[in-house]
């Protein structure tokens, strides 16, 4: 009995540090392996706990790879419960699971101007009063049926509803498709690794297509194309036919190793933020810096997940800017020239000013060339970048470089 009590302990022990703390390697050796039940989703979430980490895997015996801070907040995708019964949640960004005791789930009910059209996928979609599935029911479309949406509205399990021009409600654009643009698609050719435990290939790029096969985690695919869904999801094509959710993926060939000169300096947001040897997180670690310590940038490269990384002056590597804010006063980016960027999401959005909130004044459709003047990151970390034309602001994860 007295051993049953320590063993308890030592659980409970190890509960406690998922939230911020390491696991020493004596321990970790004991965490039971995770349960294999998952559950699709997404919606965002805040961290509550002042530190929390970010891990490979399911369970506190995983590695860490990051970590949020308090108030921070992230989209989950998939929910999944390690042999604890405890409920971990991944990332929409793909940087890995945290454990869902350390936050809070967010409610919708902020929405934001757009304008396009779309078609109804499914046989027949119910139109609501509001941006939610409990909201009441003032009539319905059919399949093939096109609208114009006028504002999208996340609601608090993450699924974007359009509010009809016609004025008739909202619907769930999880069962329409995008009408409006030249491309659907873009071609590429790249290999993708799948990162969930199990992905559906689907038939079309909307995960309300028919289900057509399905992979498996560490499974290699070749992608031939790209396409956004109208909640903004990325797709990937497969060489082999069908279409997978890229949200569930990594790309495992190497980024283009193409680097472009900066000067601004920046603050480490997260509690420990790793140097490393090149731009990739699996490159070797050569030190360390802390939250509040402020280096001088003076290159950009992003990686093939798209992550952008700085270049310490210092020499001593290579930092993801993901856990780094800007300092200087100027507020942009310190780049010597001004640079032409191509837009990658099928409708990106032009902002007033940097900021995922500000007014919406114009959009970019995938395959537009912009030239970017001055670049801002705003509060959560994210680079923004200037439009020559004046237009305003637009998300540059949203684009490359041309």
């Amino acid at each position: 009995m007295k051993r049953s009590r320590v063993i308890a302990g030592v659980l409970a022990a190890l509960l406690l540090l998922g939230a911020g703390g390491g696991i020493p390697a004596a321990l970790a050796a004991e965490v039971p392996a995770a349960a294999s039940h998952s559950t699709s989703t997404s919606y965002r979430v805040e961290v509550t706990a002042s530190s929390l980490n970010i891990r490979k895997g399911v369970g506190t015996g995983y590695s860490v790879v990051g970590s949020l801070k308090r108030g921070d907040t992230c989209v989950i995708v998939e929910e999944r419960a390690d042999s604890r019964g405890v409920s971990w949640g991944y990332l929409g960004d793909g940087r890995g699971w945290i454990s869902l005791s350390y936050c809070r789930k967010l409610s919708g009910g902020e929405s934001t101007e757009v304008n396009y059209t779309v078609e109804v996928t499914a046989g027949s979609l119910n139109i609501r009063k509001s941006a939610s599935r409990t909201a009441s029911i003032t009539g319905w479309l059919s399949k093939g049926d096109k609208m114009t949406i006028t504002a999208e509205q996340v609601d608090s399990r993450g699924v974007t509803w359009g509010k009809l021009k016609s004025g008739a409600g909202w619907v769930s654009l999880d069962y329409c498709r995008r009408t409006d643009g030249s491309d659907d698609s873009t071609s590429v050719n790249y290999t993708a690794t799948v990162t969930a435990y199990s992905l559906n290939i689907r038939q079309s790029a909307s995960k309300s297509a028919a289900v057509t096969g399905t992979l498996s985690k560490g499974d290699k695919v070749t992608i031939v194309a790209e396409q956004s869904d109208s909640r903004g999801v990325i797709w990937g094509k497969l060489k082999s036919g069908g279409w997978v959710s890229l949200a569930y993926c990594s790309k495992s060939d190497s980024g283009s190793g193409e680097s472009s000169t900066v000067n601004y300096t920046v603050r480490v947001t997260a509690g420990s933020l790793n140097i490393r040897k090149s731009a990739s997180r699996t490159a070797a670690v050569t030190g360390w810096l802390s939250r509040g310590d402020v280096v001088t940038i003076v290159a950009e490269q992003k990686d093939s997940r798209g992550v952008t990384w700085g270049k310490l002056k210092s020499g001593a590597g290579w930092v993801s800017l993901e856990y780094c804010s800007r300092t200087d006063s100027s507020g942009g980016s310190g780049s010597s020239s001004e640079y032409t960027v191509t837009i990658t999401a099928f409708s990106l959005n032009i902002r007033k000013s940097a900021s995922n909130t500000s007014t919406v004044t114009g959009w970019l459709s995938r395959g537009e060339k912009v030239t970017i003047v001055d670049e801002q990151r705003d509060s959560r970390g994210v680079t923004w970048g200037k439009l020559k034309s004046g237009a305003g602001w637009i998300n540059l994860d949203y684009s490359r470089k041309s």
